[in-house]
């Protein structure tokens, strides 16, 4: 009785919630604010729900065909990539692509091979190209019009290791090389802990939120070409949050690259101009000692527009 009391309790704690947070009639959620990946999401998984259940209505068909990528050069080393086609249930199927995966590879073929971890957008393993657009699939909604598939690629100008499995050591050797970590010379004033203003604070806003997902870095042109020098938008974006920090005082030690990009990422901005690439060189030649990035006057910042 009193589980049950339970369980009655919190759905109605829920839904007073979900009702406080999000207007459906609008397409406004408040809780979102200042995320404009999650907020297109969430007005994409609205949209997808509302013509699902008019397909549900009207009898049409609800089997969605994703058509993957496939290559296992284990198991068939002479046979090409190609695209496989799945057919998906949807009223059967959570509202995300990697529902879709999962489901597939439960149900239909389990030799299926892609990363995955948290299913909520923060580890950034499920990332892979969508129909077109490289994003993560656990918050990539399933578009519900089944008069057209729903191609999934693996990452582009990625060495592939099996179907969406993508080899991203160099990713992660290029960010190692960034040294991403804090570095001061001077102790704390008190010996206890350095202290940081809330503009100092807010500074790293847009920057610390970075995944490493790859998203950005396979997406920009001068990556693809030249992976071996040019450390891509996603190893500077860190770079940046390092040397923006008023903790640090060994940035000139950190290795960076000039160059432009603009990808695509779950909220960070990763969209980098060729003029604060000079900003931010030439600024970290001249930066004193202590480290005190937030001692710039205002035509010394370093815009990052948002994706």
């Amino acid at each position: 009785m009193s589980t049950r009391w339970f369980k009655d309790g919190y759905k109605k704690v829920a839904n007073v919630i979900s009702k406080k947070n999000i207007d459906t009639k609008n397409g406004h959620f408040p809780t979102l604010k200042g995320h404009q990946a999650a907020q297109q999401h969430a007005e994409q998984i609205q949209e997808s729900h509302a013509t699902l259940k008019q397909n549900i209505k009207k009898q049409i068909s609800v089997k969605k065909e994703f058509k993957i990528y496939r290559w296992s050069p284990d198991h068939h080393p002479h046979q090409k990539p190609f695209l496989q086609s799945f057919f998906v249930d949807l009223p059967k199927c959570g509202p995300m692509v990697l529902d879709a995966l999962q489901k597939i590879k439960g149900e239909d073929d389990s030799s299926l091979s892609y990363r995955r971890s948290c299913r909520e957008g923060i580890c950034g393993s499920c990332a892979m190209n969508i129909d077109g657009t490289n994003t993560v699939a656990c918050l990539k909604p399933i578009d519900t019009d089944t008069s057209r598939a729903t191609v999934i690629t693996p990452l582009p100008h990625m060495y592939v290791i099996k179907d969406l499995v993508v080899d991203l050591t160099n990713f992660y050797q290029q960010y190692k090389s960034i040294e991403p970590w804090l570095k001061t010379k001077k102790p704390s004033p008190d010996g206890k802990e350095h202290r940081q203003t809330i503009a100092e604070r807010k500074r790293l806003d847009g920057l610390y939120e970075c995944i490493l997902c790859a998203c950005c870095s396979t997406s920009c042109p001068s990556y693809w070409w030249n992976p071996e020098e040019f450390l891509g938008p996603a190893a500077l974006l860190h770079a940046y949050r390092w040397v923006c920090d008023s903790f640090s005082s060994f940035d000139s030690r950190r290795r960076l690259y000039r160059g432009t990009s603009a990808g695509v990422n779950a909220g960070s901005n990763t969209s980098i101009s060729m003029q604060d690439y000079k900003k931010l060189y030439g600024y970290m030649s001249e930066k004193p000692e202590s480290g005190e990035c937030h001692q710039q006057d205002e035509e010394q910042t370093f815009a990052f527009p948002a994706c």
